[in-house]
């Protein structure tokens, strides 16, 4: 390392010393809320090869380099944003389940993961490969535990009898992916995307659910098991944006 490495690699470490010895928790917290706010606006207008980190300190109101104080790189901040809109769907469909057993079912789920992404426009281009506001950042380097749970998810509700296919269980979750994914895909409909979901989750349910309904003590019994899958993915993206805050 060259003598003026060594001096600005010294400079970051008392920087970021400094930073968390004068600044609390919580206003390091609300200055990170506020570069991802300012860097979610920013992607959405102009896509990610074209936000640079000065552009986010200006949008944010603050210096270039408190933006690296909380993110090292532009990827990870980036990155950032995308988890941190993965956390609030996660979190809303653990809402949903939480408040209804009967919503555990896959074409229940289905609906409200399809509707909590179509309602946000970062995710949206995030699961349609929209590369104008993607850039490099790619959806396998935003994954983390997603499809992994959402396996065994389905594999939880086959073993309950609550999924019906003629085909081995990977096929069958094929078969489910590329449902949703044709969904994601197609032109929004003509009456709007409450209407979409409601044709999906009628899809789902006729070509995997068994004819009978099942019973609420059935799915009373299952639903934690499922919410406890679909928590661990929210806090799992909860904790990757956290580690800014820190």
């Amino acid at each position: 390392m060259t003598t003026n490495h060594l001096t600005k690699f010294l400079l970051t470490k008392f920087q970021i010393w400094s930073y968390h010895q004068y600044v609390s928790q919580e206003e390091r917290q609300e200055r990170a809320e506020r570069i991802l706010d300012a860097a979610a606006e920013l992607l959405l207008r102009f896509g990610y090869r074209k936000v640079t980190i000065d552009d986010v300190a200006t949008q944010a109101g603050i210096g270039k380099g408190t933006v690296y104080l909380h993110w090292k790189t532009r990827e990870a901040l980036f990155q950032s944003v995308f988890r941190r809109e993965l956390a609030a769907a996660a979190d809303e469909l653990v809402a949903t389940l939480q408040s209804n057993p009967r919503e555990i079912r896959l074409h229940r789920v289905t609906r409200a993961n399809f509707l909590a992404i179509m309602r946000r426009p970062l995710l949206k281009a995030m699961v349609s490969a929209d590369v104008t506001i993607l850039g490099k950042l790619t959806q396998d380097q935003l994954e983390t535990r997603h499809e992994g749970a959402t396996r065994d998810y389905i594999r939880l509700l086959a073993d309950h009898s609550l999924i019906r296919s003629p085909l081995p269980i990977e096929d069958m979750i094929y078969a489910w992916h590329a449902t949703l994914g044709g969904f994601f895909f197609e032109a929004p409909h003509p009456e709007g995307v409450e209407r979409a979901a409601t044709i999906l989750a009628a899809t789902i349910l006729a070509a995997f659910e068994p004819r009978l309904e099942p019973s609420d003590d059935d799915l009373k019994a299952l639903a934690p098991q499922v919410i406890d899958l679909f928590t661990e993915i929210r806090d799992l993206h909860r904790a990757a944006v956290r580690r800014a805050y820190e």
